[in-house]
C-alpha cells in the first residue's frame, strides 16, 4: 500500500511517501513561503521520483489539526483535492490524524515497560496558549493519556504533575523552545529532558506511520467526510 502523508499544520511544511511501513522519500520544508507555495511542489518531487501519480497512491495520511487555521484548512484543501474521485470509483481512504499524535509518533518504538517517558507535543496556539496532550511511550506506538486541548503553560504543568509520576519527559513541537524555557525556570519537580533537535519537528514518517495505524484500525474517511479540527472557534 503506497501511502501519501502531509502537514501543513505548523511552522514547516512536512510530506512522505511509504510503502506500508517502509519509508520511501520524505521531505521537511522550514521556510518563509507559505504552505500553499511549498506543499504541491513538494509532493510532486516525492511522486516524480518513484514515477507515480496521485492516482498510484492507496491511502492519504494528514493531520487534521489543531495548528494554524490556515495551514490546517490548506491541507484539508490539499487531500480533497488530490482523493478526489469520480463518482463511479471507489473513494479513497483518508486516514486524518491529530497533529499532536503524529508528532508523538516521532518517537516510534522508543520507551518500554521497564523504562516508559511521556512524550509532550506542543504547538504554539496563540493567546498564552498551546495546542497540546499527552503519550506514554512504554511499547510499540505511543499511548494517549487524554485528549487535545488548549492550555496555559500553568495548566500544562499542573496536568502534568498530576500524571506524569516521575517518568521522563520530552516535550516537542513548534511551541518546544517556549514550553522547554518555561519549565526549566519552573520548580515543579517534573523531569524534563532535552529533546534531540532531529525529533522536535513534524516529520512525514511519522505522519504515515500513525495514518497507516489508524487505516488498520479501520478508521479513515473520504474526501468528502473529511473535516478539519480547529480545537476552538476561528
Amino acid at each position: 500500500m503506497k501511502i501519501l502523508a502531509i502537514d501543513t499544520t505548523a511552522k514547516t511544511v512536512a510530506a512522505a511517501l511509504c510503502e506500508e511501513d517502509t519509508l520511501l522519500g520524505e521531505i521537511t520544508v522550514n521556510a518563509k513561503n507559505t504552505h500553499s507555495e511549498a506543499m504541491l511542489p513538494a509532493i510532486e518531487r516525492l511522486l516524480t521520483a518513484f514515477s507515480l501519480t496521485p492516482s498510484d497512491v492507496e491511502l492519504y495520511a494528514l493531520t487534521r489539526g489543531p495548528g494554524s487555521f490556515t495551514g490546517v484548512r490548506i491541507g484539508a484543501a490539499t487531500v480533497k483535492g488530490l482523493a478526489f474521485r469520480d463518482s463511479g470509483e471507489a473513494p479513497l481512504p483518508i486516514a486524518a490524524v491529530s497533529t499532536l499524535e503524529a508528532l508523538a509518533y516521532n518517537f516510534l518504538g522508543l520507551g518500554s515497560d521497564a523504562d516508559p517517558f511521556i512524550a509532550v507535543p506542543v504547538m504554539d496556539a496563540r493567546r498564552s496558549q498551546v495546542y497540546t496532550a499527552v503519550f506514554l511511550l512504554s511499547g510499540d506506538r505511543p499511548v494517549r493519556l487524554c485528549d487535545d486541548s488548549a492550555l496555559s503553560l500553568d495548566e500544562l504543568k499542573e496536568l502534568l504533575i498530576k500524571i506524569a509520576d516521575g517518568r521522563r519527559i520530552l516535550l516537542l513541537g513548534d511551541g518546544y523552545s517556549l514550553a522547554h524555557e518555561y519549565f526549566s525556570e519552573s520548580d515543579c519537580g517534573l523531569n524534563i529532558v532535552k529533546t534531540p533537535f532531529t525529533l522536535r519537528s513534524p516529520r512525514g514518517s511519522s505522519i504515515a506511520a500513525c495514518g497507516y495505524h489508524h487505516y488498520m484500525a479501520g478508521d479513515t474517511v473520504t474526501e468528502k467526510e473529511l473535516t478539519p479540527s480547529y480545537l476552538r472557534g476561528i
